[in-house]
């Protein structure tokens, strides 16, 4: 999938990490969003920021149940 740049609202990505330069460290990222009951959801694993980007694009253009 290609690189999108996410809507406002769509969520965010982060890594929960203290190192210094957190962009080269090996931890993974995580994102976190809506669901489609409105509850805040987290998902983790994504090793690169295209990986968690590409995930929350998928789930925004995902129909809602």
């Amino acid at each position: 999938m290609a690189t999108q740049t996410l809507a406002r609202g769509m969520g965010t990505f982060f890594k929960e990490c203290g190192c210094a330069k957190p962009t080269g460290c090996p931890h993974a990222y995580k994102i976190r969003y809506r669901n489609a009951a409105g509850k805040q959801t987290e998902e983790s694993g994504f090793q690169t920021q295209d990986a968690a980007k590409d995930r929350l694009t998928e789930i925004a253009h995902s129909p809602s149940v």
